[in-house]
């Protein structure tokens, strides 16, 4: 349990860092190797909410559609390999995250905690970086982008009964 809760600290202090945020390296220890189940989990942004709201609200639809390519291209392509795509996501991500949990929280406060489960995923899965854990790192951070859309789908349905509160957010 010691070692769990220092690699959290030490995931949480890298995911802080500025460097590591616009870095092109990969902080992967294991190296490029691709996982399916990861790579399908970033495709969940642009199969799910985009048809959701491409019609009524684009700009909602585009930032997903945004954080599925970057995803796919950081997470599953270029995974363990220096990449522009890494900084690209590292800045996409937490932008759209910002928007989804901003537009969430105006509609309904106490859904927006549910955020939290998602953002723990993702503190787990670098966490399993550290420790060099590839399965534990596969499990979290796909967990990371399918807590994410299901989350964010369940509150901004709640939230004003039409599935529309994200877009409400960003205009």
């Amino acid at each position: 349990k010691m070692s769990l809760r220092i690699s959290v600290r030490r995931a949480l202090l890298s995911m802080a860092s500025p460097e590591r945020r616009i870095s092109l390296e990969s902080c992967l220890p294991w190296g490029h190797k691709p996982h399916p189940i990861i790579g399908a989990s970033c495709l969940l942004y642009a199969t799910v909410p985009v048809p959701l709201w491409q019609r009524g609200h684009p700009v909602a639809a585009c930032s997903f559609l945004a954080v599925t390519v970057t995803s796919f291209m950081s997470d599953h392509v270029n995974t363990g390999l220096t990449s522009i795509w890494h900084p690209i996501d590292k800045i996409t991500a937490p932008l759209c995250l910002s928007l989804a949990f901003r537009a969430v929280y105006r509609f309904a406060p106490i859904w927006a905690s549910t955020s939290l489960v998602p953002l723990l995923c993702h503190i787990f899965a670098n966490s399993a970086v550290k420790r060099g854990n590839y399965g534990q790192f596969v499990f979290w951070h796909s967990l990371w982008h399918i807590l994410g859309v299901a989350l964010m789908l369940l509150t901004c349905g709640c939230a004003d009964g039409t599935g529309t509160c994200l877009s409400e957010g960003v205009r």
